[in-house]
């Protein structure tokens, strides 16, 4: 069962609406995915399937169907859904059912007489002529030769959205439509494609997949007692072994696809009937647990799986074929699963029609990706067909960047959920965290090389920083709030550099919670109030600038002119200053240290040799006195160690 044809004329706010729904080249439906403001008509034109369903079903099961109470149509005509200026709406839609089409046509007119004269509608698209110039209604279903078999033979699913309003179209007289222990009758329709209150009756069923067994019986050889000189046949007895049933395998499938992760689901006892769900970092004791949006994925996928048991044993789920029809599939749905999880589901069931309808730009790009060509994505109410690709990828990237700053985040509070066990095992430490990796490797040096810090320098440890996927002031921030809800006799210094306003204190420290400090880097003699400073800079100018043997160096944007020329030789080249010296926050002294832009090259040079030296060979040079690293100053670095011997007083008066 599949939908093969719509159009729309002047319904709500839709005025011409005419859309074929495709096949790809493996000949399976091609999804279609509604997409528009609230308001545009996506849930209006789902009503209308949803109708003509209803509609199909009543004349195939005429002593009652679940959808609708009695005699009940699913929606309420009225002309006030007529098109404003507009004299006549007309919905056609055409079904295919095992190789037979099934016609739809419902219609509404202010004026039946002049619709009629001017060919609006069509005599033969009416059930009724004369009842429709009477009650200026009509609706028409024909069916075909269709029988109940074939109707029954695919699955057909509508996963309403949350109701939270009713609107006008909705006969409110069929909300206790649903009745899912219906005996089957002659002519009597046992089942009921809406699906509400979708979690209670899918946990039923689960149970029972889960509860059921299936054994395998092999033929194993008999333990006999050998006896010399005696003839005795082998006997073999029969053993029989328990193994998941067809259905739990596809189930299992799901609830891996949902989780993006390998799980082993606990059978239910007799004494547990819960299911439970083991990964290699989570533990779900009960299905329950799950979250919304997990719930609401399983219990979509497998509705699909029990309608299809219902006539079908031992199948794939290329075996499924028929309609799913879910409006707002995006409600509730984090990100992740809109992106990721609904695609991947989605495509378990290849020969399944999807019709959704959906307002996540994260979803239409998963989708995107997941199928590429293969799906089209209608903006409603008119129907144009979206097919800018590159508005996909630019979610595409915005979903990857804000990925990867939820698994930063993730890491970060990994790192420091670990840096505070660490705190809770030492006493009366001193804990240094900077901004950067080199910072730390400043520090320590600097301890080596000053006299007058001995007494606290066997107290000194640093946070290794190098755990830290990112670094920076906005990073060493997150870890002074954090360290404040810690619990521990440590005295802990988060050390700013001084290079970003939106950091620079307007005192020399700043205490907080649990013996927790921050301060910026004081101003060496050597610098200006001003001055955006890094720790770099606690060395002079030239002493920065000094050359390894390699003819390598850090480079100041100082030295650069607007075209990115250095000013003493007019030999070398820096794309960064070009890039930046016009910006407001652009910094004269920022180190020009060989990374992405700032890299230095020579003009009259051939190769791209990269002059700048890098932060971290300043440093291993420095360590290493290499030649010309080995006379450096380090005295203005006494004016941070000053600093932190007054916290650590602080911190024992307090």
């Amino acid at each position: 069962m599949n939908f093969q044809k719509i159009e729309i004329t002047n319904y709500g706010n839709i005025e011409k609406f005419n859309y074929t729904f495709r096949k790809n080249e493996a000949n399976n439906p091609v999804p279609l995915i509604l997409v528009g403001k609230n308001g545009s008509g996506k849930t209006l034109l789902i009503s209308n399937l949803i109708d003509s369903l209803v509609e199909l079903k009543r004349k195939l099961y005429p002593n009652g169907i679940q959808e609708v109470n009695s005699n009940n149509y699913y929606k309420i005509g009225s002309l006030r859904y007529i098109k404003n200026g507009k004299n006549t709406s007309k919905v056609q839609i055409k079904i295919l059912i095992d190789e037979k089409n099934v016609d739809y046509i419902d219609v509404m007119s202010l004026n039946p007489e002049e619709a009629l004269v001017r060919e609006e509608v069509l005599t033969n698209q009416l059930s009724d002529e004369q009842d429709f110039k009477d009650t200026k209604f009509s609706k028409k279903v024909n069916i075909n030769n269709v029988t109940q078999k074939d109707f029954e033979n695919d699955i057909l699913l509508y996963f309403p959205s949350d109701k939270f309003y009713q609107p006008m179209w909705y006969n409110s007289e069929n909300y206790n439509r649903i009745n899912y222990d219906t005996n089957a009758f002659v002519g009597k329709s046992k089942t009921n494609f809406i699906k509400i209150d979708l979690i209670d009756n899918i946990n039923s069923w689960l149970n029972y997949v889960y509860l059921e067994k299936e054994y395998i019986y092999e033929e194993k050889p008999n333990e006999v007692e050998l006896v010399p000189n005696k003839s005795i046949a082998t006997v073999k007895i029969s053993t029989r072994t328990r193994r998941q049933t067809k259905i739990q395998q596809l189930v299992n499938e799901i609830i891996n696809t949902i989780k993006d992760n390998v799980c082993n689901i606990t059978f239910p006892t007799r004494k547990n009937l819960d299911i439970q769900i083991r990964g290699k970092e989570f533990f779900v004791s009960s299905i329950s647990q799950l979250s919304t949006g997990e719930m609401f994925l399983l219990a979509i996928a497998t509705s699909i799986l029990k309608e299809w048991d219902i006539n079908h044993d031992d199948f794939e789920f290329e075996d499924i074929k028929g309609c799913v029809i879910i409006d707002e599939v995006d409600i509730s749905l984090h990100i992740d699963y809109c992106y990721k999880i609904l695609p991947k589901l989605m495509r378990l069931f290849p020969k399944v029609q999807f019709i959704i309808t959906a307002h996540s730009p994260f979803l239409l790009s998963g989708l995107k990706k997941e199928y590429g060509n293969d799906i089209d994505i209608i903006n409603m109410p008119n129907g144009e067909k979206l097919t800018d690709i590159n508005a996909f990828e630019e979610m595409i990237k915005a979903y990857d960047i804000l990925e990867l700053e939820t698994n930063n985040v993730i890491s970060r509070n990994k790192v420091l959920e670990e840096e505070n066990n660490r705190l809770k095992r030492i006493n009366d430490k001193i804990i240094i965290y900077t901004e950067g990796k080199t910072d730390v490797e400043y520090l320590k040096l600097v301890l080596t090389k000053l006299k007058g810090y001995e007494e606290i320098k066997e107290k000194i440890e640093f946070f290794d920083i190098k755990e830290y996927e990112n670094t920076g002031d906005g990073e060493l921030e997150k870890t002074f709030e954090y360290l404040q809800k810690g619990m521990d006799d440590n005295i802990k210094i988060c050390i700013f550099d001084r290079d970003n306003k939106k950091y620079i204190l307007d005192k020399e420290y700043i205490r907080g919670n649990n013996n927790v400090y921050k301060f910026n880097i004081p101003i060496p003699s050597n610098r200006n109030e001003t001055d955006s400073i890094s720790i770099e800079h606690y060395f002079k100018d030239e002493e920065l600038k000094t050359e390894d043997e390699n003819g390598r160096r850090i480079f100041l944007a100082n030295e650069f002119n607007e075209f990115g020329i250095d000013k003493e030789t007019n030999k070398l080249v820096c794309r960064y200053v070009i890039d930046n010296i016009e910006k407001s926050d652009f910094n004269p002294l920022m180190i020009i240290d060989g990374s992405n832009t700032k890299k230095v090259y020579k003009m009259d040079e051939g190769t791209k040799i990269n002059y700048a030296m890098t932060k971290e060979n300043f440093i291993e040079n420095i360590k290493r006195n290499k030649p010309n690293f080995d006379k450096f100053d380090f005295s203005e670095f006494s004016k941070i160690f000053d600093i932190i011997e007054k916290i650590i007083q602080e911190g024992k008066m307090k």
